[in-house]
């Protein structure tokens, strides 16, 4: 039976299972040691954010989330030790998770020490389906082509007023898609766009680059797309690549991640990366066609179909 207990009872056993959690799931291209600062803070934050699990007295698995969002709890970690994982185990973690912190919608890891039928099996009597995330990192020896562009549309920098019509595009670009509620801060469409656009520009993720990011505008000065790019701490970071609906599948979005890896390779930056989810296929396809390969996962993770409504094929 695992009896759930806070963080702060045993935080060395925290830590070794920390570290275990992370060698256990750790996907192609990964360094388990990167994602560590981030969990120790959760760990850090007491037992609000996790549990410690026992078996007796001894430590045998842990739990960390984060704070509530609109559409429940991001679980960061969920793992059992090596011979105490069984899925009747995992659905008894699960359970101590929501009753002490309230409706996980992500498990944003697998199930160490499940064959992946079991965990599927288990995921799916409880209403989870399953997606992954992979970086993707442009090092091509040559400048990719200048692809065409629909009619009517051109290519820009972004300027200082574009910031409403960005985020517009924002909200129009990402409902509907799994994209979206994994970074949903605000239960409202349209300020949740307002806040993600005004954190891009504003520096959140790295310095912004408007230098080498790209708006696509229509003839009527309406931005219909947009490339946005910052400098993360290892380098360029293509953060958003946003189509307004109507323009999809006419190659928009492939010419501007094109434009942007230009203009980098042109400013000294002979690598550039961005972050995908693998059950967007029209997305991985744009990405591979202008000369993206895969360099971290996928990382295959646990989404909640009733929280989250999903279109098929968005990802």
């Amino acid at each position: 039976m695992l009896d759930p207990t806070p963080l702060a009872d045993n935080v060395p056993a925290v830590r070794r299972l920390l570290r275990d959690a992370l060698q256990a799931t750790a996907t192609p291209g990964e360094s388990p040691e990167e994602g560590l600062p981030m969990l120790d803070g959760l760990v850090a934050s007491g037992a609000s954010l996790g549990r410690l699990f026992l078996e007796g007295k001894e430590p045998v698995g842990l739990a960390l989330w984060e704070p509530p969002t609109p559409v429940g709890l991001f679980v960061h970690v969920l793992y059992l030790e090596p011979g105490r994982a069984r899925p009747e185990r995992y659905r008894i973690a699960l359970a101590a998770i929501e009753a002490a912190a309230g409706p996980v919608s992500f498990v944003l890891r697998r199930l160490a020490g499940l064959p992946r039928e079991s965990e599927a099996a288990l995921m799916s009597s409880l209403g989870f389906a399953s997606y992954g995330r992979s970086e993707m990192r442009y090092t091509g020896s040559r400048d990719p082509p200048a692809f065409p562009l629909p009619a009517g549309v051109v290519l820009r920098r972004p300027r200082d007023d574009d910031g409403e019509r960005l985020a517009r595009l924002h909200q129009a670009a990402y409902a509907g898609g799994l994209d979206r509620y994994l970074f949903l801060a605000d239960p409202d469409p349209a300020r949740d766009s307002e806040r993600s656009i005004a954190e891009v520009i504003g520096g959140r993720h790295g310095p912004f680059l408007p230098s080498v990011s790209v708006v696509a505008a229509a003839a009527d000065s309406a931005v219909v797309g947009a490339c946005l790019v910052v400098r993360a701490g290892h380098g360029p970071l293509i953060v958003d690549v946003m189509v307004e609906p109507s323009r999809r599948g006419a190659g928009l979005a492939r010419a501007m991640v094109a434009d942007s890896v230009r203009a980098l390779r042109a400013a000294g930056e002979p690598s550039v990366a961005l972050n995908v989810t693998e059950g967007n296929v029209p997305a991985v396809r744009t990405y591979e066609t202008v000369g993206f390969a895969r360099s971290i996962g996928p990382q295959w993770s646990w989404y909640s179909r009733d929280r989250l409504p999903v279109e098929a094929g968005r990802g």
